[in-house]
Parts: C-alpha cells; structure tokens; sequence
C-alpha cells in the first residue's frame, strides 16, 4: 500500500475547487459558531428564560425534522453526482426537479402540522406557558413552519451545487445566510422586536441564502425548474426509493443517533451530568466536526470518479486521505487529551467544578476514533455501499449504548466516553476500515 502524498497534493492544487471548498467551509463554520455565541446575551435580556427555551426548542425540531428525509439527501447527492460526471444535463434537470418538489412538498406538510399544532393543540403544548407568553409562542410555532418551507427548498439547490463540485459556492451562500441571520436578528432585538419576529428573520435570511444559490445553480445549468416531468421519472424514483432509499434513510437515523450523546447522558442521570458531560465534550464534539469536514468535501470527487469507474486513482486518494485524516485525527487527540482541561477552564473560568483527568483523555481517544471514521463513511455513501455501512453504524451505536448502559452506575458520563472507545477498539473501527476498499480495476 503506497501513499503517495505529493501526488495528492498536486491534485489538490490543480483542483482548486477543493481547496476553496475546504477554507469557505472552515469559514462557515467559524461564522455560524459566532453567530450563535453573540446572539444567546441578547435572547435571554429581551424575550425571558421561557421564550428562550421555546427559541432553542423550535431551532433544534426544524433540524430534528430532517429524519422525514433522511433517505433523500445521501440519494439525491449520488443520483445528481451520475448525471454531472456523465455529462447528462437534462437528466440532471429532471432529477433536480422530482427532488425539489420532495423536499417542498414536505416542507409544506410540516407547516401544516405547525399550523394545526399551533392553533389545534398550542394550549396543550405550551402549558406552562405565561399568559403573556403564550400568543407569541403560538406566532413563533406557525412560522417555523414556513420556515421549514424555506429550509427544504433551499437544500436541493445546496445538494445539485456540491454534486457538481461547487461546493465553495454553496458553502459561500449559506455564510451569507449566516450573517444577515445574525446582523437581523440584533438589529430587530436593538429595535425592541419580539421572539416571533426571530423566526422571520430566520425565513429571510434563509430565502437570502437560497437565492443566491439559486442563481449559481442557474447559471451552472440553466433550465433547472420544480415539477414533476415526464422523463425519467419511474428512473429517478427508483434510485431514491426502494432499497437504496431504506439504507439511507437507516443511516441517516443512525448518525442521528450516534450524536444524541447529550439526550443520553441527561435520560441515564439527569441535568447535572449532563452539564457535566457539556463541559467534557463540546469542545471535543466542535473538534471532531472540524476534522469532518476534510473529508465531507470529497464527496463529489468521490462519486465522479466511482461513476467513471476511475478506481485506480480513487483507490489512490483514499489511501491517502485516510492517512492525512489519521495524523491529524491522531495529533488533535492527543492535545485534547493534554490541554482539554485548561481549555475548558478558559472557556468557563476556574470558579467551576474540573473535570476528572480521564474525561479529557476519554474524549481524545473518541476524538481519534470518530475522527477516522468519517472518510470510509464519507466513502461507502458516496459508492452507495449502504450494507457496509449501516452494519458499521449499528455495530458502534450498539457498543456504545450498551457500555453507556451498564458501566453508568459506577462510572457516571464517563460510561459514554468509555462507550465510544470500547466499541471502535473491538470491531467498529475495522468495520469502517474495510469501507475503504476499492477494486483495482484498469482505468
């Protein structure tokens, strides 16, 4: 096995869309991570504990109801990536059009169960809610409905940019997006604006975003419309649905369930260990996403090269990308597992109560693990080895659950920690090592 690191690099560079994929992501991030920092000071001075905590209830179900279509973005992704590395343009249009219309048409479902939640059930959702509270919660919940209209719609022209390798340009209009969320909302703050009004800005800022993405996707391929055409149509369905639907779908709900360590720890021990576990973990969980994403944007690479049955060179990327992950997974690990405390004591001052020492080295060695699991999963989506890679996913959850579950009454959060080394170091990690194989075919 040869890793031939100058040989990457110079594809790197000549392949500038990469790079920029790779530092507007990083800024997006960073972007939305601020963003999210600066405006909690201003929702908890204006709109009072409870209309925050229903804010941060309504942000989070607008993600959590993504598991309705679980089964379509990893889909969506392969089916544009054939018809871009083929060069087929109008089934690229057709199929661009059958999944908008999915993603809209289930977005306007969710605004009406919203709407019927709201006004059919609002007093019996929100019955703690203050009388004074309880009309602007009730706004709130009916425009997060439109909302969820906005965010689905812009997801496919987001999902036909990145399978033809514009990821910088999908990345670059969601940072916008960012911004103007963040300058709106403390201007409408500032202003003396309500917590409803919150969720509008959310809509405009995200409509801003996805216009700017529909016009790069335009303009990449113009003609692109939403609909239900004729062609392809029995094709296109096939491909999103059937089995390959089913093993998306499944792993979309494992990888929502492999990142619900919190909801874990707070069901198993309640809200102080779970704050506990926050403090062990964010830094390490923001840590484990940065690494992510060098591989996450190969995604599109990934699938071109699979399509044009380029195994060779495929064959050669992986291996060479793994080992790159693997150093920096590895050298992020062991800082984390050295200064995690000391970070952690800056972030929240010394007056709070110190992690024990294992925490931290706990969390680094899940930092290496989950780290360099990311690029065979990256892989095996994009080749559509969802066999593979579910038994891989359903084995690390499995482990995980049942070291959180029996080890807790004597270890505490540290069960989950422990959970996730134990079980990559007894099977999981090899099972998404062999997600890497490809077939040395003649190019």
């Amino acid at each position: 096995m040869r890793f031939d690191l100058i040989a990457l690099l110079r594809q790197a560079f000549q392949h500038g869309n990469y790079l920029r994929a790779i530092g507007s992501g990083y800024l997006l991030i960073l972007a939305s991570i601020a963003v999210q920092i600066a405006v909690v000071p201003f929702y908890l001075r204006a709109f009072g504990q409870y209309q925050f905590g229903v804010l941060m209830i309504l942000l989070s179900l607008v993600n959590f109801a993504a598991i309705g279509v679980a089964w379509l973005g990893g889909g969506a992704l392969r089916l544009f990536g054939e018809y871009a590395a083929k060069g087929d343009g109008p089934g690229f249009r057709d199929a661009f059009a059958w999944i908008k219309a999915i993603y809209v048409g289930y977005g306007c479902v969710l605004a009406m169960l919203a709407g019927i939640a709201a006004f059919g059930f609002g007093s019996r959702i929100f019955t703690d809610a203050p009388p004074q509270d309880f009309l602007a919660v009730r706004m709130a919940l009916l425009l997060c409905g439109l909302h969820m209209i906005a965010s689905y719609s812009v997801a496919a022209d987001r999902l036909a940019l990145i399978a033809r390798k514009r990821q910088s340009g999908a990345n670059i209009a969601q940072l916008l997006g960012v911004l103007a969320f963040g300058g709106g909302v403390i201007s409408w703050i500032c202003a003396g604006g309500n917590m409803p009004g919150v969720m509008g800005v959310q809509i405009i800022s995200t409509l801003a975003g996805g216009l700017i993405s529909k016009r790069m996707i335009q303009r990449e391929l113009p003609g692109l419309k939403t609909g239900l055409p004729k062609n392809h149509g029995r094709q296109i369905l096939a491909k999103l649905g059937g089995r390959t639907g089913a093993g998306f779908f499944l792993h979309g709900i494992l990888v929502l369930a492999l990142q619900a360590d919190m909801v874990l720890v707070g069901w198993l021990a309640g809200a102080k260990a779970a704050a506990e576990f926050y403090l062990v973990w964010k830094i390490a969980e923001a840590l484990v996403q940065l690494i992510w994403k060098l591989p996450e944007h190969m995604t599109p690479y990934f699938i071109h090269m699979d399509v044009r049955s380029e195994h060779t060179g495929l064959g050669r990327v992986v291996r060479t990308g793994y080992l790159l992950v693997a150093c920096v997974a590895l050298l992020t690990g062991i800082l984390y597992a050295l200064f995690g405390s000391h970070l952690v004591a800056f972030w929240v001052g010394q007056e709070q109560p110190a992690p024990s020492p294992a925490a931290f080295a706990l969390a680094g060695g899940a930092i290496f693990w989950l780290g360099i699991a990311r690029l065979p999963m990256v892989l095996a989506s994009a080749r559509v080895m969802l066999s593979s890679l579910n038994l891989a996913g359903g084995f690390e959850l499995c482990g995980k659950l049942a070291a959180a579950v029996f080890l807790f009454p004597r270890f505490g959060y540290l069960s989950l920690l422990i959970g996730i080394n134990l079980a990559h170091l007894l099977g999981g990690s090899y099972l998404y090592f062999r997600l890497l194989r490809v077939p040395d075919k003649r190019e």
